[in-house]
Formats: structure tokens, C-alpha cells, sequence
């Protein structure tokens, strides 16, 4: 497992998550990139893109850090704790996530998350 996994991985969290960057998706997720998310949302990167402003529309400043990144082969961990503010309440909330990235080629082709905002 090279190095740049886990930096690409840890480029996305910081990106997509912390600058509410949905862009990146199509820069970093490869063409054929499946999510495994419990979430109703399309398939894909376009299903990816769809969460992520989901939960940017609930939640003002979300805010992750990633605790832990490890990765064996083409796959790569990180445990990440996160918070923001509940749009609709004004209430501060916290929560953490795991997630598994599987990498080919310098692009993340699947990706499985637990863990999610307490929204409600």
C-alpha cells in the first residue's frame, strides 16, 4: 500500500467534508465508484455528491478530524471525529465516523461509511 492512499483518502475527508467541497468527488473518485452508504441516494459518484449536500444543508460548519488512517494493500481506514451546527435548532452536535476506502490506480473506487450526523 503507497503512502498517497492514505494522502488521497485524507485529501477527500479534508475537502468534500471540511470545505464542503462536492467537486472533488469527480476529481478524486474513480469513473466506475460505487458507495456503500444506508443512505437514499443514487448510486455512484452522483450519489456521493447528493449526500454530502444533504448534510451540508442540515448542518452550518461541519467540522472533521481524522483520529486515525491506516491501510493494507488498496484499502484505507480512518476513524474521524466530527461536529457542527444543527441549521434548523441552532445546537451544536458531535459524532464519529469509520471508513473503508478501496483505492486502484490513484482514485478511490469504493467506499463504505459508519457512522452519521444525529440529525433529529
Amino acid at each position: 500500500m503507497s503512502v498517497d492512499n492514505k494522502a488521497i483518502v485524507q485529501r477527500f475527508e479534508n475537502e468534500f467534508k471540511n470545505k464542503a467541497n462536492v467537486a472533488i468527488v469527480n476529481e478524486l473518485m474513480a469513473a466506475d465508484f460505487v458507495h456503500h452508504a444506508p443512505m437514499p441516494v443514487a448510486g455512484g459518484r452522483e450519489g456521493l455528491m447528493q449526500l454530502g449536500q444533504m448534510v451540508f444543508s442540515l448542518i452550518d460548519g461541519i467540522q472533521v478530524r481524522v483520529v486515525q488512517v491506516f491501510g493494507e494493500g488498496d484499502l484505507v481506514c480512518t476513524r474521524v471525529e466530527a461536529g457542527g451546527t444543527l441549521k434548523a435548532s441552532g445546537e451544536p452536535i458531535g459524532w464519529t465516523e469509520n471508513h473503508i476506502y478501496r483505492l486502484r490506480d490513484g482514485k478511490i473506487v469504493e467506499w463504505w461509511g459508519e457512522g452519521a450526523p444525529p440529525l433529529g
